[in-house]
């Protein structure tokens, strides 16, 4: 299998940056690290499991976007 490359969005980086202090500032975590680490589990997550997610076809009138997504 080869390997699959996820590139994100420069809002996509802003809103993960925020929701780190987000989390701290709610009080969902008692330390910065801690947010810091949710929020990189989360990356992970993303990274490894979306190539194991089965891919849907794209509806008709989205098709220049690409022949298949995943939700």
């Amino acid at each position: 299998m080869e390997k699959i490359i996820v590139q994100y969005l420069p809002e996509v980086e802003s809103y993960l940056n925020e929701l780190v202090y987000l989390l701290f500032q709610k009080e969902y975590f008692g330390y910065w690290e801690t947010a810091l680490d949710y929020v990189d589990d989360l990356i992970n997550f993303i990274d490894y499991n979306i190539s194991i997610f089965p891919p849907k076809n794209t509806p008709v009138n989205l098709i220049e976007l690409g022949s298949k997504y995943i939700f």
